[in-house]
């Protein structure tokens, strides 16, 4: 069954250099080989200031790439959030990104009293993040705060489930034979979205 794939690529740099867009074009391009239609925004096109306030978040101006973003995971029914891990979470601006995306009103309904609604039911996600330090310190040691959080607070919390986190460490000194494996990976979930 073919799906609407939206692609959040979340890194900061634009470079087509950078592991994250590797990995990011081998989803796009596997999933486009097996029928998905894709979609995909990128971070490094986002230029917009902070949301200072809460009025500001409810309220405020949506700037155009935001516009195109929520209208590409309204569209989706599965989106991959790709990024690399910067101080234990996603860079900062992606996270500013996300604070603009995820506005009451497309994500969230807070019309009633109690709980908001979740407005995002229905839609999957991957998770994939790059990191320098092993996987396995990430997750025994620092229990994957950050990706916790991302998943919990903010996806689930709009109603994006399921979510599966995938994690690629070690990326300074990784050879070639790993860089293949996680290429395979990438093919895998983007032609298996969800």
């Amino acid at each position: 069954m073919s799906r609407n794939i939206t692609i959040l690529y979340g890194h900061p740099d634009s470079s087509e250099k950078r592991l994250c867009y590797a990995l990011a074009k081998a989803y796009q391009d596997a999933a486009q080989l097996t029928g998905h239609a894709v979609r995909r925004i990128n971070l490094s096109d986002f230029d917009c200031s902070s949301i200072l306030s809460e009025e500001d978040f409810n309220h405020g101006a949506v700037p155009k790439i935001i516009n195109e973003a929520q209208e590409a995971i309204e569209w989706a029914d599965h989106i991959l959030l790709i990024f690399p891990l910067w101080m234990g979470s996603m860079p900062g601006k992606f996270k500013m990104f996300l604070e603009h995306i995820f506005r009451p009103g497309f994500a969230l309904d807070y019309s009633k009293k109690g709980f908001p609604g979740q407005l995002l039911k229905g839609k999957s996600a991957d998770v994939v993040v790059t990191m320098g330090m092993p996987t396995v310190a990430y997750n025994g040691y620092y229990f994957s705060h950050g990706i916790r959080n991302l998943r919990r607070n903010i996806l689930y919390f709009c109603g994006i489930k399921p979510v599966h986190l995938t994690y690629f460490g070690g990326v300074n000194s990784v050879k070639k034979k790993t860089l293949s494996r996680w290429m395979d990976k990438m093919h895998y979930l983007g032609e298996n979205p969800g």
